[in-house]
């Protein structure tokens, strides 16, 4: 009965009448973004990576170098890699070290904790604590 009521009261003509409006009516009130603006898109921030993903890129996954989480903030916190036991896909596996905190070393080998969080960096040697103590 109500498309009855449309068709004789003129309506359901209407109703065609808006659907085909409604496209191009929601296209304009799209947020305003960087990408329409200037035609390229934002550049984005880099990717985060675990530990493997870090140490797939180094000689040997990274043994004998140190590795810190970019949230530990004490220049003496950080693991020095002793041995990495990689699985096939390069991205996980396990790796065992001394974790070096606040300038305290750990007597025992360990498993690298926390080795599949997306925050980690491993340190350049021009970047190592240990050397700069040297000097």
């Amino acid at each position: 009965c109500i498309s009855r009521l449309m068709s004789v009261s003129g309506l359901g003509s209407l109703r065609g009448r808006l659907s085909q409006l409604r496209p191009a009516f929601s296209a304009s009130l799209r947020p305003f973004s960087q990408e329409s603006a200037a035609g390229v898109a934002p550049p984005r921030p880099p990717k985060r990576k675990n530990f493997f993903e870090v140490a797939t890129f180094l000689d040997k996954f990274g043994v004998d170098r140190k590795f810190k989480k970019k949230t530990w903030t004490g220049p003496n916190t950080y693991w020095t890699v002793t041995r990495v036991e990689m699985k096939p896909t390069l991205d996980s596996g396990k790796a065992f070290g001394y974790l070096t905190w606040d300038g305290v070393r750990e007597p025992e080998e360990r498993m690298v904790q926390g080795a599949y969080s997306k925050n980690w960096r491993y340190i350049p040697e021009s970047e190592d604590p240990e050397k700069q103590k040297g000097n």
